[in-house]
């Protein structure tokens, strides 16, 4: 943490490159469960104005240093009154996409982390603990088979580079394959594999 934000990342003429303060940080994490601990050892407090009253979704909000943090989580289901958080990409992007509007109106997030437990695969040098950026996301169970859909399914985008800020973090980069079953088919195995995850 450095100057006024939160990070930092310095780029010089001869490399074409810049540098930039990020004070304002989205963090996204799923379940309660997995925000709790980092919501109360940075003392954030939730922001019931947030999101639409109409939404599951909760807002926890504060700073660290001079930086502005929001942590969102995807609430609870309240449809089926089953009161299990709301996991998988469909919670996810309602609630990620509500959130970068919010804070657009007032001082738009510079840097939106997807936070959670995730897996890793030996094959790609991943261990547990590892911390990684990445290079692009993918779905892995969102199969439509139908001529022109498969591309579409598979919804792979590049991420923006992130290189740098991965060599000042000792992070590693890889591929974020998703989708919505916890379970495991070989047919995700194969859509994995093809994603390069």
């Amino acid at each position: 943490m450095h100057g006024r934000g939160c990070i930092y990342r310095e780029r010089h003429h001869k490399t074409n490159s810049f540098t930039m303060t990020i004070s304002n940080v989205l963090i996204a994490i799923a379940m309660e469960a997995e925000a709790s601990p980092f919501v109360n050892h940075l003392n954030l407090t939730i922001d019931k104005s947030f999101f639409p009253p109409e939404s599951p979704f909760q807002a926890f909000r504060g700073k660290h240093n001079s930086c502005d943090l929001t942590v969102i989580t995807n609430g609870k289901d309240t449809v089926l009154n089953t009161n299990v958080d709301n996991v998988g990409t469909v919670p996810a992007a309602v609630a990620t996409f509500l959130a970068l509007q919010k804070l657009k109106e007032t001082d738009p997030a510079h840097l939106l982390i997807n936070a959670g437990t995730c897996g890793g695969f030996q094959r790609k040098g991943a261990e547990i603990g590892d911390v990684f950026l990445t290079t692009s996301v993918a779905n892995h169970d969102r199969r439509i088979p139908i001529p022109g859909f498969v591309p579409y399914g598979i919804g792979k985008i590049e991420s923006t580079s992130v290189e740098n800020l991965a060599s000042h973090l000792n992070a590693k980069l890889g591929v974020c394959t998703t989708g919505n079953s916890l379970d495991f088919h070989e047919v995700d195995s194969h859509h994995m594999l093809g994603n390069d995850a």
